[in-house]
């Protein structure tokens, strides 16, 4: 009789002990995990993703094919995204960080079509010549 009234117990004890345990800690950063990518999904590299949270500024520059993973507190952050060259700057005003958790965050990067014009090409078969931008409009 005694057992009978002890494992229920003991079972309780054991689930609330294992629910604790997996709840996060105030203490524990979480994870921001994507890609940079251009607007047609070419992944782009050596992007610099900067996180401007209350307890600081962090950078992260994304790898050979776009990638990028960072831990932060958990918190608030702004973020920025600069690559030199042909893209626009980018901003997130708020992008939520939980502790032990993972956040998805892929960025998409315009085109400064104001700073670099597209080229086009045009194929002028009679003449077999090969003409690009304004050439195309002589």
């Amino acid at each position: 009789m005694l057992l009978v009234r002890i494992v229920p117990i003991l079972l309780v004890v054991s689930l609330a002990t294992a629910a604790f345990a997996q709840q996060p800690t105030a203490g524990q950063p979480g994870t921001v995990k994507g890609l940079t990518v251009d607007f047609i999904g070419i992944l782009v590299p050596k992007v610099s993703v900067t996180f401007h949270g209350v307890e600081g500024t962090h950078t992260i520059v994304s790898g050979p094919v776009g990638e990028f993973e960072i831990q932060l507190p958990a918190g608030q952050y702004r973020v920025t995204v600069a690559k030199t060259g042909i893209y626009y700057p980018y901003e997130r005003k708020k992008l939520k960080v939980t502790a032990a958790k993972v956040k998805k965050f892929d960025v998409v990067l315009k085109f400064d079509i104001k700073k670099h014009p597209p080229v086009s090409l045009y194929l002028d078969t009679p003449n077999k010549r090969i003409m690009t931008g304004p050439a195309m409009l002589e």
